[in-house]
């Protein structure tokens, strides 16, 4: 949800204001692409923005799913590790 969420927001501001990426404007497809790369790290770097308000935006982005990515791997290490605590009901039997 919140790759497509900023995907749309970066159709948006391209829309609005399209010297803010290059190249402009961004339709729904690329956005969407960029979206992708941009919080997979991946940066391959056809898609730039430009303005500095849009970089602060895209900034935000990456930051909120590095958030996501640790909530999520949080509730998988306490899953695992509460699995592996002896004598908790999802433990297995002690031999």
């Amino acid at each position: 949800m919140t790759v497509y969420g900023y995907a749309l927001i970066y159709k948006l501001v391209s829309m609005t204001a399209p010297e803010t990426f290059t190249p402009k404007p961004l339709d729904l497809a690329t956005a969407l692409y960029f979206s992708i790369v941009t919080i997979a790290t991946v940066g391959y770097g056809d898609v730039l923005p430009v303005h500095p308000a849009t970089k602060l935006l895209v900034s935000t982005g990456i930051l909120a799913d590095v958030a996501y990515s640790v909530f999520f791997f949080s509730i998988l290490a306490n899953l695992i590790r509460e699995r592996d605590v002896p004598g908790s009901a999802t433990a297995p039997p002690a031999e």
